[in-house]
């Protein structure tokens, strides 16, 4: 999967919230967010902005973007990545 389909389909988290794996602040909707995405399209930490890096090491992709409310195909409510753009290319 090249990264860009990959962000494309990157769910971040069920409900309307989650946490940044670096400081534990709450995530919402709008936030701007860092997160390092692995080839199979999960993600692997959520980071901030106050934490963000810009850099990683390891396996998968850098990539920022914006959290956005969404619904599942069964109806669920969960986060996923708007507007995301790669910004390191690791793998």
């Amino acid at each position: 999967m090249t990264p860009e389909r990959a962000v494309l389909e990157a769910v971040v988290d069920a409900g309307q919230s989650t946490r940044c794996t670096e400081c534990g602040t709450t995530l919402r909707p709008n936030a701007l967010v860092e997160c390092v995405l692995l080839e199979d399209g999960t993600l692997e930490a959520t980071r901030c902005f106050g934490c963000h890096e810009h850099a990683h090491d390891g396996d998968g992709w850098l990539v920022e973007g914006q959290l956005a409310p969404s619904i599942s195909p069964s109806g669920r409510s969960r986060l996923v990545l708007s507007g995301a753009t790669v910004v390191d290319r690791s793998v």
